[in-house]
C-alpha cells in the first residue's frame, strides 16, 4: 500500500496554481493510492466534491480525460481547470462505475478548509501526550480553551508564542486557558517552553497522534473550543487578522 504524505494529501485536495483571476481552483478531496488504485480518503464538507456526491471510498477512475493512476493525476487535472469550470470525474463504487460532475471552486485557504472540517464538533481528547508543563485534562469541557499545535522547528512558532502567552495572562483571570501540544519529543518540548517562556501548560506529542485526531494541518494552527467541548473556530498559520478575529471570539466564550 502506497499512502500520500501529508503534505501530498493537502495538494491532493486540489488547490491548483492559478486562474484567470490568479486565484486557486479546487475540487476538495484528499486521496491515498491503494497499489494502482487511487481512493478517496476524505472529502471536504460543501467542497465541490461532495455537492458532486463522492464519497470516502470512492475509485477514482477519470477525471475530464485523463486516467488516474496517481494521486498527481487528479491535481494535475485541476491545476489546467478555472474556478468555475466543470470537471467530469469517473468513479467506482461497490464495483459500479459512475459519473459525476464538479463545480470548480476557488480554494478556501487553509483556515476555511479546517474549519468546514472541524467546526461544530466535539474536541477529541489530548490524551496520549506526555505533560511538560501545567496541568492538561484529558477532556477539555467546562472552560473556553485555546489549543495550538507548534513545533521547535517551526520559526513562525516561535513568533506566535508572545501572542499565546498574552491570550493566557488575559483569559486565565476569567476562566478560559491556552493548552501547547509541541510536534516533539518530552525533552525537547521541555526546553522549547522554557526558551519561550511559556506561561501555559504544554505537551509532548511527538508521534503526531493528538495532531492527527485533531486534523492539525500545520504549524502553528489554533483552535477554539468551547466550554461544551466543541470546537468553535481554528487558524492555520500566523494570520494576524485572523488572529484579531479569534481573540475576539474567544472573549465571549469565555463570557459564556
Amino acid at each position: 500500500m502506497r499512502s500520500t504524505t501529508l503534505a501530498a494529501a493537502a495538494f491532493a485536495l486540489a488547490s491548483t496554481v492559478a486562474t484567470a483571476a490568479g486565484a486557486p481552483a479546487w475540487l476538495g478531496v484528499a486521496m491515498t493510492e491503494v497499489d494502482d488504485h487511487v481512493v478517496v480518503r476524505k472529502v471536504t464538507r460543501r467542497s465541490p466534491a461532495e455537492r458532486a456526491g463522492l464519497r470516502a471510498g470512492d475509485v477514482l477512475l477519470r477525471v475530464g480525460e485523463r486516467r488516474v493512476s496517481a494521486a498527481t493525476d487528479v491535481s494535475g487535472e485541476v491545476r489546467r481547470r478555472r474556478s468555475g469550470d466543470e470537471l467530469t470525474v469517473s468513479f467506482g463504487r461497490e464495483g459500479v462505475e459512475r459519473r459525476a460532475a464538479a463545480k470548480l471552486e476557488v480554494f478556501p485557504g487553509d483556515s476555511e478548509l479546517l474549519r468546514r472540517d472541524v467546526l461544530g464538533q466535539k474536541a477529541p481528547s489530548l490524551r496520549p501526550v506526555s505533560v511538560v508543563q501545567g496541568d492538561v485534562p484529558e477532556e477539555l469541557a467546562g472552560k473556553a480553551t485555546v489549543v495550538v499545535f507548534f513545533a521547535s522547528w517551526c520559526a513562525v512558532c516561535r513568533v506566535e508564542a508572545p501572542l499565546m502567552n498574552r491570550w493566557h495572562a488575559r483569559f486565565s483571570a476569567i476562566g478560559a486557558r491556552v493548552i501547547g501540544v509541541a510536534a516533539d519529543g518530552p525533552y525537547t518540548a521541555t526546553k522549547l517552553a522554557d526558551e519561550l517562556e511559556l506561561t501555559f501548560p504544554v505537551t509532548a506529542d511527538p508521534a503526531n497522534l493528538v495532531s492527527e485526531a485533531w486534523q492539525s494541518p500545520a504549524v502553528p494552527t489554533v483552535y477554539l473550543v468551547d466550554k461544551k467541548g466543541v470546537v468553535r473556530d481554528a487558524v492555520v498559520g500566523l494570520d494576524p487578522p485572523e488572529l484579531r478575529r479569534a481573540e475576539a471570539l474567544l472573549a465571549k466564550l469565555a463570557a459564556e
